[in-house]
């Protein structure tokens, strides 16, 4: 499945190498902002290295091992989420997503996660998501607790994030729990 609709306004698509552009100038501009939260932007500095990132994705995609997809707001480019580390043995996997900061505050990243769930329960049979978000990130913590994610425990100094350590809540939601 190439692309999800989790409302009229919202469209998840999978990127490919032609988003390259797009993808690197909206990092480019959220820079600073996304900083606070993601390790990988010092990897970000031209557009080559979206091409790739998105490359990557695409093989990644056709493999099942893991679907990375645009986030489209109104028809334009607002951030990514992507369902990763995809384990078909034991039917689990991890939830990542990041949304430029003017987007923020709209409801998008609970509705495109809510339709990343739906696919993964629904259309890849999976049984349990985790999503691991850094302690104080009370934005990502809410939108798990929308959408009935548990809070299973805190992975200690789990990522280097430029100059320091931070830690990791854990949060998890199995199949049942999911209020489709």
């Amino acid at each position: 499945m190439n692309t999800l609709h989790p409302s009229p306004d919202i469209q998840l698509r999978i990127l490919t190498k032609a988003d390259a552009a797009t993808l690197f100038s909206l990092v480019d501009q959220n820079r600073a902002y996304l900083r606070r939260w993601l390790g990988w932007l010092d990897k970000t500095k031209t557009i080559a290295d979206s091409e790739g990132f998105l490359k990557e994705a695409e093989a990644a995609a056709i493999a099942k091992k893991f679907f990375r997809f645009g986030i489209f707001y109104q028809e334009i480019l607002v951030g990514i989420i992507e369902l990763q580390t995809i384990d078909f043995t034991n039917k689990k996997a991890q939830v990542g997503y990041w949304l430029a900061e003017d987007y923020q505050g709209k409801g998008i990243v609970t509705l495109s996660l809510k339709a990343l769930l739906d696919f993964a329960f629904n259309t890849l049979a999976l049984h349990r998501i985790e999503i691991h978000v850094a302690t104080g990130n009370k934005s990502s913590a809410n939108v798990c607790k929308r959408l009935g994610f548990v809070q299973e425990g805190t992975l200690r100094e789990n990522e280097w994030l430029y100059d320091h350590y931070v830690d990791h809540e854990v949060w998890g939601l199995v199949e049942e729990s999911y209020n489709q």
